[in-house]
């Protein structure tokens, strides 16, 4: 199922609400929301290669999750509107990290930005306890770290509103796979298992987290002291099979749209996949 103006087609962007309210060319995949509520773990890790959707299916979800803005009138004409969790649509705190964009010199200046941002918003609200305003003074000052910047915030919008928070990492390996072969990497690998570990291992303010990524992690790789996350990788997922990338039926659906045939198609969507995996994927 697609919505938007076939003529409309964004290939760059991953702004969901943008997407939507330009009538622009978009695959409904917003399944993937019930899917992620319905999973038994509470922290996951889906791994994909580039171009697959990730950075949309997390900007989507996010809109539906936060309770920050009433963003419910843009899933009016997709799938999830008549799913069973649509009671959680506008419910939670929930909170978005974009660490694509890290660079090794600055990374724990842009995460703390990050979390001010979103901390600069309980820090307003007048049932703010005084030590998480305090806390939120300390280290608002240039970006001033600590690895427990996402762990402080939940805990901050738990005091504040009294609900658990969902925390969302898009690219959480992208600064990483950039610097794997230098002297940085060590360093800078372990202060981001701190912080993930501290958000997403034994937090009780915690609802759930994801994180997004090229690479798996495994107890011998990258971020191996994160040890509690779930990981699906297109090798071992059957929860998310159909929620990154285009089935066949979509493929198939497009195709009538466009009047193409499918060969056709997925050497237009998909340009820089061996055949044999388009072969195999799409038959």
């Amino acid at each position: 199922m697609f919505i938007g103006d076939w003529n409309e087609i964004e290939l760059t962007t991953s702004n969901f609400p943008k997407t939507i309210r330009n009538g622009r060319l978009f695959v409904d995949k917003s399944i993937f929301i019930e899917h992620f509520l319905r999973n038994a773990q509470d922290v996951q890790i889906i791994a994909r290669p580039r171009r697959l959707g990730k950075s949309m299916n997390m900007m989507m979800l996010y809109c539906f999750l936060t309770d920050s803005e009433d963003y419910r009138p843009l899933f009016e004409n997709l799938m999830i509107r008549q799913s069973p969790v649509w009671e959680k649509a506008h419910g939670s705190p929930a909170f978005l990290f974009d660490f694509k964009g890290l660079n090794v010199n600055q990374y724990k200046r842009q995460i703390q930005l990050m979390v001010n941002e979103y901390s600069s918003i309980y820090a307003s609200d007048p049932k703010c306890p005084q030590y998480y305003l305090d806390l939120y003074n300390e280290y608002r000052p240039e970006g001033k770290f600590t690895t427990d910047a996402i762990k402080n915030l939940t805990k901050m919008a738990h005091a504040v509103t009294g609900k658990t928070s969902y925390v969302l990492i898009d690219e959480y390996d992208k600064l990483l796979i950039d610097i794997i072969n230098t002297e940085e990497y060590t360093e800078v690998r372990d202060c981001l298992t701190q912080v993930l570990s501290a958000a997403m291992k034994g937090n009780m303010c915690l609802e759930k987290g994801l994180l997004t990524g090229v690479m798996r992690v495994s107890p011998e790789g990258m971020l191996s002291g994160l040890n509690n996350p779930q990981t699906y990788d297109v090798f071992r997922d059957k929860a998310y099979t159909a929620d990154y990338g285009l089935t066949k039926g979509e493929v198939d659906e497009l195709c009538d749209a466009a009047g193409l045939d499918s060969d056709s198609m997925i050497a237009i969507l998909m340009p820089d996949y061996p055949l044999n995996y388009c072969r195999q994927r799409y038959g």
